[in-house]
């Protein structure tokens, strides 16, 4: 059971459409652009650390 209220609930969910947004963009371009891995890799893992960092700090 969710102890967030409905307001909390839904600016997390929009937090994490965003979230899964972005590593699809990385991911697509990974796809596409297959000799830019060098650049597509290290954004991704920064991106995620990003975003761990976001979820432990954000209170919604």
């Amino acid at each position: 059971m969710d102890h967030r209220s409905k307001k909390s609930q839904k600016r997390y969910q929009s937090y994490k459409q965003k979230r899964d947004l972005v590593y699809l963009f990385f991911i697509l371009w990974a796809l596409t652009y297959p000799m830019d891995f060098y650049i597509t890799l290290p954004a991704l893992i920064l991106s995620h650390l990003f975003f761990k960092q976001i979820e432990k700090k954000m209170i919604f």
